[in-house]
């Protein structure tokens, strides 16, 4: 019995000190959501790289939207960001309003710039980015400092 409440106290102090896991979804239909990296910088801003890979139709017009963006980390924090980026060709990114075609079978990375971000936050509870005919939400994302 005194073996069977010791293990049950150790899940239950596993458990309360597991962090929760990371999650991407989106309200169009048949896009996934990847998220790749989310790293602080030196100057407070943090950089989060993601995939959207079109599994439904053969191709797909995106638009994301310049405004109503908003992110929310686990200090009670929240942040409006303005600088989403698609990749265009290796380390070539367009900012701002952004409207793509998403072909099929085919991720395309993106990045956005979160700025001064709290330095005792560790992860971003929620990231919502305004796209056309919905949203994408990016949930429980880690981030990661120098020295983690």
């Amino acid at each position: 019995m005194r073996k069977v409440l010791s293990l049950l106290a150790l899940l239950f102090a596993i458990g309360a000190f597991a962090q929760p896991r990371p999650e991407a979804s989106c309200d169009l239909e048949g896009i996934n959501i990847r998220v790749k990296t989310c790293i602080a910088e030196a100057n407070g801003d943090v950089i989060v790289t993601f995939t959207m890979e079109n599994v439904g139709k053969p191709s797909v017009n995106v638009l994301i939207m310049p405004t109503g963006h908003q992110a929310y980390d686990d200090e009670g924090n929240t942040y409006e960001w303005k600088s989403l980026a698609i990749a265009k060709g290796r380390d070539s990114f367009k900012c701002g309003s952004v409207q793509f075609n998403l072909p099929k079978d085919v991720p395309v990375k993106a990045r956005l710039r979160i700025s001064n971000v709290d330095s005792t936050a560790s992860m971003f509870r929620l990231i919502k980015i305004n796209m056309n005919k919905g949203w994408a939400y990016l949930k429980n994302i880690p981030i990661t400092r120098d020295g983690d």
